[in-house]
């Protein structure tokens, strides 16, 4: 697995108090200020292409409500959210009992099983050594999509990093991952705080 086991239990133990402490409807359940802020985080990642009949894989699901937003905009889409977090596993069952959601670890899926992988707030939890395991995660969700990945970062110098979050430039993280990726395009100033990655094949 990428994440060991002291990065689950830190996962874990903050999530499972969110999911003590906010209501299922509540977007602080998942880190995220309000219910705008999320809609338009989940519309940048989603502008990547047409998702219309397509398979999409998100990563970090938390309670499930980009599955939400993708019945809003797209038809006909296919859609697993997977999310280590058992306590925020029962509640996206309980809001959206026709999707597919499993703790399922992102290391188990073959390569070319979906066309896009997305992540939604899955990279500013702070871990040891969070900078490479996250790369790590970014590379196994370009592996398993076959037309493209999408996820949003927290921005470096906007918000603060804590013992809690994490913030990269993104300058910076364009530069590494052309190292790798063809096709590696930057969104920046829809929220002040996050920047969203597009990577297409």
């Amino acid at each position: 697995m990428i994440l060991d086991q002291s990065d689950i239990q830190s996962i874990n133990k903050h999530f499972d108090d969110n999911v003590d402490k906010y209501d299922i409807n509540d977007s602080r359940i998942v880190n995220w200020n309000n219910k705008y802020s999320q809609f338009i985080r989940f519309k940048i990642l989603c502008d990547i292409a047409d998702l219309k009949k397509t398979s999409i894989l998100d990563v970090g699901c938390g309670v499930g409500d980009l599955y939400n937003y993708l019945q809003l905009r797209f038809q006909e889409f296919t859609y697993e959210g997977i999310d280590i977090n058992t306590k925020l596993l029962r509640k996206a069952e309980q809001k959206y009992p026709k999707a597919k959601f499993s703790n399922k670890p992102i290391d188990e899926f073959q390569n070319g099983t979906f066309d896009y992988a997305f992540a939604s707030g899955l990279f500013g939890h702070r871990l040891d050594d969070y900078e490479n395991k996250y790369f790590e995660i970014i590379e196994k969700m370009y592996n398993i999509a076959q037309k493209g990945i999408g996820f949003n970062m927290l921005k470096a110098g906007v918000h603060p990093e804590n013992e809690v979050f994490v913030t990269f430039g993104p300058k910076y993280i364009v530069k590494k991952l052309e190292q790798k990726y063809q096709n590696v395009k930057v969104i920046q100033d829809y929220l002040p705080h996050d920047f969203t990655i597009h990577i297409l094949k």
